[in-house]
């Protein structure tokens, strides 16, 4: 993919990045490291089982107040 896109489109920029992922039953947590950057967490809730999109906004919610994490 890099190949190609470098053959339509001038590299702007470029960044290193480290990611760790983990799951809490169907929540997905993304803990990335980009240099010079920071830290940064991606919070996602997988639709498993037909829930509603309330629902798993609220699972997200809920991780956001418990690590005391703005939106």
């Amino acid at each position: 993919m890099h190949n190609l896109l470098s053959k339509l489109h001038e590299q702007l920029l470029q960044f290193n990045k480290s990611r760790k992922i983990y799951f809490i039953d169907n929540v997905k947590f993304h803990l990335d490291t980009v240099e010079g950057l920071g830290s940064f967490l991606e919070i996602e809730a997988i639709n498993m089982q037909d829930q509603k999109p309330d629902f798993l906004r609220n699972q997200c919610l809920e991780y956001l107040l418990l690590f005391e994490l703005k939106d």
